[in-house]
């Protein structure tokens, strides 16, 4: 049985820096025994989806954006597919 406690989800959407700032602190101050980290790319097509396929310790969800997608859709859409993914027993979004 797995030890993971929690699954943080981190959506990205041309915003690298943030998110690489993010995810150093979230490295830095979480036991990766207990925590996940998915970063759900929204089809940036910028350099952050090649960044975060460097990052072997985060679980990376690439998503293309629908044609019908507003911002907040988008995001929304993001979080419902990483929601699929998660296995813990809780659940943090940033």
């Amino acid at each position: 049985m797995s030890d993971t406690k929690v699954t943080i989800l981190v959506p990205n959407f041309k915003t690298l820096q943030i998110t690489k700032l993010c995810l150093r602190l979230l490295r830095k101050h979480s036991d990766p025994e207990k925590v996940v980290i998915i970063v759900i790319d929204n089809d940036s097509q910028d350099e952050s989806l090649e960044y975060l396929k460097q990052l072997n310790w985060i679980k990376l969800i690439e998503r293309k954006q629908a044609p019908d997608d507003t911002p907040g859709l988008a995001h929304a859409r993001a979080l419902d597919l990483a929601l699929e993914a998660v296995t813990s027993p809780y659940v943090l979004s940033i």
